[in-house]
């Protein structure tokens, strides 16, 4: 999405002294002064670039959206799944995905995406947090940075960690089963216990429910590339938290549908009736349940 900002340029001609010239050039130079150093987050310029959406994930769409090679061409920094699930991280242009117990693998430039979010990341401000117990302190301590509500950021968080708790999932084959169904019985939590790595984050406002996640979404990657998830919770010892604002958003919707296994009567009757159905995932993605 592409926000425009048009301004009007109104010029007067009109005499002016060499006493009101001076005075000029010194509001002028406070006023450039100002602006070199405002907050880096007010000035939004990133790309998130969104390839296929959270719904049609929901909805079980599993099958390849793009492949990995695809993605690499605009963006160095993301999150998503892979083709039948899989927890996807990309950090330094390289992805890796999740095996079912969150043992990480690099990706090949051939394999196929069912989801990603992505960025190529500039940071914009840098902070450090230390003993940070959870999750919910590490939000809260990023969004009282950010200025503007309506923009999407992308978060880099690289240190030490005492514990992250995390989620990969077993992996499925068409006919694809939709995902909330599928996590009840096919979701594995795990614990990386005093690790290096790092987390990819993208917080997305409220309206863009169902393109992506509203929120916080969060992957994991351990220094070594050995472990991987999605993250339900962490501990950081210390941590150097990056952040970009991005106000563009390029999307690319998928064009093959994969088949879906039929669901129950029960299922079927519980999603006509939930308009906010997206609900159902936002609580998968933010709790151990």
């Amino acid at each position: 999405m592409l926000y425009e900002y048009n301004y009007c340029e109104c010029y007067f001609i009109v005499p002016l002294s060499n006493s009101l010239i001076n005075k000029m050039k010194k509001t002028l130079t406070a006023l450039a002064l100002t602006a070199a150093f405002a907050s880096p987050l007010t000035f939004a310029q990133g790309t998130e670039y969104q390839y296929g959406t959270a719904s049609a994930l929901v909805d079980g769409q599993m099958g390849a959206v793009t492949t990995v090679k695809q993605v690499q061409e605009n963006n160095n920094f993301g999150i998503g799944a892979g083709v039948g699930l899989g927890e996807v991280i990309m950090v330094n242009g390289h992805a890796y995905i999740a095996g079912p117990k969150g043992k990480g693998r690099e990706m090949r430039s051939t394999d196929g995406l069912s989801y990603m979010t992505a960025t190529k990341f500039k940071n914009s401000q840098t902070f450090i947090v230390k003993n940070i117990p959870n999750i919910s302190t590490l939000e809260r301590a990023i969004t009282t940075l950010e200025k503007n509500t309506h923009l999407m950021y992308a978060i880099k968080v690289t240190g030490n960690f005492n514990n992250v708790e995390a989620r990969s999932e077993n992996y499925q084959t068409p006919p694809y089963t939709p995902i909330v169904t599928w996590m009840k019985n096919n979701q594995n939590v795990f614990n990386f216990k005093n690790t290096q790595g790092t987390l990819v984050m993208f917080q997305s406002p409220e309206f863009l429910n169902g393109v992506g996640v509203p929120g916080f979404h969060t992957h994991f990657i351990s220094k070594n590339h050995q472990q991987v998830g999605h993250v339900f919770d962490v501990y950081i010892k210390n941590a150097t938290v990056q952040l970009e604002p991005l106000n563009n958003l390029k999307l690319s919707l998928r064009t093959k549908l994969e088949p879906v296994a039929t669901t129950t009567k029960h299922e079927k009757e519980k999603k006509s009736l939930d308009t906010q159905y997206m609900s159902g995932f936002k609580a998968l993605e933010t709790h151990n349940s």
